[in-house]
């Protein structure tokens, strides 16, 4: 029997100006690939063919990445869509710490997504506020959230919230 979750988050990347952005590339590409056609130059048709296909993909990908966030009474599970495509479940028993936390998305892990080294990673959409988990072997995984409070909550309500 599947446990239910005491906790569920899903966050969407909600970076507008890089959206919008992409989309212009987009169209810039598309009207210079109508203007290569139209010239009859096949390897500019070729290169902006293959610079409009990154361009879509890239934007497809940003628009469908998703981080989603569990809490169950066995532990944490999350999910980084499309890159995870089942969820990662870390027990309480692998964990010695877990606690939420302000942090620099920037300083710490170079930014947003799945980012870091084996031993401290992260994932994380957007803002500065995160869910830490250290594990029993010393690693590190930070979880972006914007429910900072509601999982400190949880967490004290499950015994689980230490610093």
């Amino acid at each position: 029997m599947e446990q239910v979750a005491l906790f569920y988050e899903k966050q969407t990347m909600d970076q507008v100006s890089l959206v919008i952005g992409l989309c212009f590339v987009n169209c810039l590409l598309i009207f210079l690939l109508i203007k290569a056609i139209k010239a009859g130059n096949k390897l500019n048709v070729a290169g902006m063919i293959f610079g409009l296909a990154v361009t879509l993909l890239t934007t497809l990908l940003i628009l469908n990445i998703r981080l989603e966030t569990q809490i169950k009474q066995d532990g944490v599970y999350v999910k980084l869509f499309p890159f995870n495509l089942k969820y990662q479940h870390y027990t309480w028993k692998q964990l010695t710490k877990a606690y939420t936390r302000t942090y620099s998305p920037v300083q710490e892990y170079g930014g947003w997504g799945q980012k870091g080294t084996a031993e401290n990673q992260a994932l994380n959409i957007s803002g500065n506020q995160g869910l830490q988990l250290i594990f029993t072997n010393g690693h590190k995984l930070l979880i972006g959230t914007q429910k900072p409070k509601e999982i400190t909550e949880l967490l004290i309500k499950l015994g689980e919230n230490q610093k």
